[in-house]
This record gives structure tokens, C-alpha cells and sequence, in this order.
């Protein structure tokens, strides 16, 4: 089913469509998702605090309940100040943009009350969202299985990229 002929079903949607219990693998997806961006926006944390050279508790303190795109900002900021760091800020800025991108999927998690799924194509998991509609009814999304797992994939590829650097920058401070 392509996504046009999902916004036109979804436009007519009435109750019948919509079955509120989601199955196992719904759950898990959505899960998965929130485990690994939680386990990112800890990493970030860990990497600011290692740019910083701050030990990591007094960092927590610091910046611990700063938004993830508010650490990537820093970061940008702070390795922007190093000598010939424009291919580094240059990636740092890509990554902010995919950060950004796969968290709106996350955010749907998070920010939207699940209905539950489509009944006729079990694949769309359905959020009712607290924004108002050029038809003035509050907004509904409709999102694939298969945008929760590439998420799920990006956030725990970046996680493990960030620890990576984080774990060269202590290797780096031990050497000297």
C-alpha cells in the first residue's frame, strides 16, 4: 500500500478501523526504539562531558537534562574551536540533521497518544496527535512498522559511533 492510498483511507478512518490492542511486535518495535534513542541521548552526554574534560557524574549535573539537539549544538560549537575541525563540525552537522529526522519517529512515541493500529494493514501503527488540522480536527499519523525499526537502527549505529569517539578521546587523555 503506498502512502496515498493510505492518507485517503485514513481519511475516511471511523472506530472499526482502528484495533487499540497492539500485538507483541508493534510493542517491541516501539520499544526498541525508545530503549536505543535512551541509550543515545546518554552517549551524547558521555561525549560532551569528554569534549569538556569533565568527569562525567559532574557533567550529568551539568547537562544532564539537556535536549539531545541542544548537546549536539555544543559539541558542534566546541570542536568547531579546534584547528582544521571543518570536516569534523561538517559531519557533527550531518548527524544532527539525521538525529533530527529518525527523532520524529520518536517523538510520535512519545509526544502522541497510540490509537492502536490499522486494521486493514496491520503494518501502521496510528497516533492521535494535539495539533490542529486545515480541517479542524486534531491530527492523526499513521506510521509504518518499518520507519520505527530504520530509527531503531540509525539511533544505535550513532550510539555506538559516539561512544566510539568518546572512548578515543579517553584513550587519547591516558596518553598523556
Amino acid at each position: 500500500m503506498t502512502d496515498r492510498s493510505i492518507e485517503q483511507r485514513l481519511s475516511s478512518l471511523t472506530e472499526d478501523d482502528i484495533v487499540e490492542e497492539l500485538q507483541q511486535h508493534h510493542r517491541d518495535a516501539l520499544l526498541d526504539l525508545v530503549l536505543v534513542w535512551g541509550g543515545l541521548d546518554g552517549a551524547l552526554g558521555i561525549l560532551l562531558a569528554d569534549v569538556v574534560g569533565l568527569p562525567l557524574a559532574t557533567a550529568a549535573e551539568m547537562i544532564g537534562t539537556m535536549p539531545s539537539w541542544k548537546k549536539f549544538n555544543e559539541l558542534i560549537k566546541l570542536i568547531g574551536t579546534y584547528p582544521n575541525s571543518e570536516a569534523a563540525v561538517q559531519k557533527l552537522k550531518k548527524l544532527k540533521k539525521n538525529y533530527e529526522k529518525y527523532s520524529v519517529i520518536r517523538n510520535q512515541i512519545a509526544h502522541s497518544k497510540c490509537l492502536g493500529y490499522y486494521k486493514h494493514d496491520p503494518q501502521y501503527v496510528l497516533f492521535a496527535k494535539f495539533e490542529k488540522t486545515a480541517n479542524d480536527q486534531l491530527a492523526l499519523d499513521c506510521v509504518p512498522l518499518q520507519e520505527f525499526a530504520t530509527a531503531t537502527r540509525w539511533g544505535q549505529k550513532m550510539h555506538d559511533f559516539t561512544m566510539e569517539i568518546s572512548s578515543l578521546l579517553n584513550e587519547n587523555n591516558s596518553n598523556k
